[in-house]
């Protein structure tokens, strides 16, 4: 019998360890995790098990970004200016720069399945194990009911080594310089952390160009921007003195 830890561990260890090695990413079993660090900015690949796992079932999705933490730690006094003085998820701005999940992906596999399943099969049952027959009927009804839902099948390791070559990696190794992320983020609509990215990297003048663009967008209403976002917006330009 194997744990939902250590069949993870296996097909990462075994299979995908070697294609993310290859881009420079390297493997940290506890979390589990591949992360790779370019200047202050690091890249990695991250999973979440199901809690619904059980011995030989490990049901995974994952969760591909790009993140630091000195830009994080640079926001801290400007999240103490807009008012966030709590832990981390109460925060206005985090260091997260991209992030996306597995079922985001166009054509991904995961969008019509139920994510990433590694099951082992195990030999069918034999009525000599149990103590009853009662125990014996309840434990193939069991069985039945498990694998009557076709979804729960979810998307086999070939398929996920396949996803994570051609579809995940590509995604992550696209943000090779500073305006592709800002990019990114303006597609995702978040004025507040490109400004402070920008300054961040010493565009100063770059951040005084898009604080009128952004503040003209909103003037002229031709911006999908939040209420929230745009106090924050405002507060952040006052913060930097723009």
């Amino acid at each position: 019998m194997a744990q939902p830890s250590l069949l993870l561990h296996e097909l990462l260890d075994t299979r995908l360890k070697p294609v993310m090695s290859k881009h420079g990413y390297r493997y940290a079993k506890s979390y589990p995790k591949f992360s790779k660090k370019i200047r202050d900015i690091t890249f990695y690949l991250d999973f979440q098990k199901s809690k619904w796992n059980s011995e030989n079932y490990c049901k995974f999705w994952t969760f591909w970004g790009l993140e630091s933490g000195k830009f994080e730690k640079w926001l801290s006094p400007v999240n103490r200016y807009l008012g966030y003085e709590s832990p981390r998820q109460y925060r206005a701005l985090t260091g997260s720069l991209v992030f996306k999940t597995d079922i985001d992906f166009e054509g991904s596999p995961v969008s019509i399945a139920n994510r990433f399943v590694i099951k082992v099969d195990e030999p069918d049952p034999v009525r000599e194990e149990f103590d009853s027959e009662d125990e014996f009927e309840r434990y193939l009804k069991l069985v039945k009911y498990l694998n009557s839902d076709e979804d729960d099948e979810g998307v086999g390791e070939d398929i996920f080594i396949d996803f994570c070559t051609n579809q995940g990696l590509p995604f992550l190794e696209q943000f090779d310089t500073d305006r592709k992320i800002i990019e990114w983020l303006e597609s995702k609509g978040d004025y507040v952390k490109i400004l402070n990215f920008l300054i961040w990297r010493s565009e100063i003048e770059a951040a005084k160009n898009f604080a009128s663009k952004v503040n003209q967008g909103i003037l002229e209403k031709s911006l999908t921007i939040s209420e929230l976002q745009i106090i924050h917006f405002k507060k952040c330009i006052e913060f930097h003195e723009l």
